[in-house]
């Protein structure tokens, strides 16, 4: 369960991807606006069925994102940087609308499944993802945000939560992406196995140190040399 705690500032009914409830039910009737759709019959059934050397391979099926590669280029020319706010905000800014999506959308999932093991982790976004919330003066009320999901999510026995968002090599490393938050599947791939130890395991005894870990990489990482590069321009 890769866990985006920008989400969590919406309402807790809020759908961003509507769930499409007529695929899910018994009824193959209602099921016409699969059937008929020009996609699905023109470039998954027939296309395939005439040139199955171009047919997308089973190990790639859910990787939509590949098409608009990653590296540094497609992430700079992504990348819009806002300019610097000048609100300030507590930093508890964020908690009472996340808190109530975790009390709603997520606690409830863990609490009613007791034997079960959720795998949750943080994913590694772009060191720029950074850069965006500073700029709006948000990254303490960002932080502030994970410190306190975290501490919510430890207490459970059976979740076990990985950070992956102090990765250096990483984070840093900008070929990895393709937006702030889009990785490879390289990286991907490094999540999954890093995912078999232990080694970025949260703890009640660690989690703050994974956290001041990320600020340090922040506060050190030359911004403005890498948009001076590419000629970024705030927006």
């Amino acid at each position: 369960w890769g866990m985006d705690l920008q989400s969590f500032s919406g309402e807790t009914d809020e759908t961003k991807y509507p769930i499409p409830q007529h695929l899910y039910d018994t009824r193959l009737y209602n099921d016409y606006s699969y059937w008929w759709n020009k996609d699905v019959l023109i470039n998954y059934i027939v296309k395939p069925l005439f040139e199955p050397e171009g047919a997308t391979k089973l190990s790639e099926v859910y990787d939509t994102w590949e098409l608009f590669g990653y590296n540094t280029w497609v992430l700079m020319r992504s990348y819009q940087r806002p300019k610097k706010e000048s609100q300030v905000y507590g930093d508890d800014y964020l908690i009472e609308k996340a808190a109530a999506n975790i009390d709603r959308n997520i606690i409830p999932i863990i609490e009613k499944h007791p034997d079960t093991q959720f795998y949750i982790f943080f994913p590694p976004y772009c060191i720029l993802f950074w850069d965006y919330y500073s700029q709006l003066n948000m990254l303490e009320p960002m932080m502030t945000l994970y410190e306190y999901t975290i501490s919510r999510l430890l207490v459970y026995d059976n979740v076990s939560l990985y950070y992956f968002q102090d990765e250096e090599d990483i984070i840093c490393n900008l070929e990895n992406y393709t937006d702030m938050i889009h990785y490879s599947r390289e990286v991907n791939y490094q999540i999954e196995q890093k995912l078999l130890t232990d080694e970025y395991l949260l703890t009640m005894g660690n989690y703050q140190e994974h956290l001041l870990h990320l600020r340090e990489i922040i506060n050190q990482y030359d911004f403005q040399a890498v948009f001076d590069e590419w000629n970024v321009t705030e927006q």
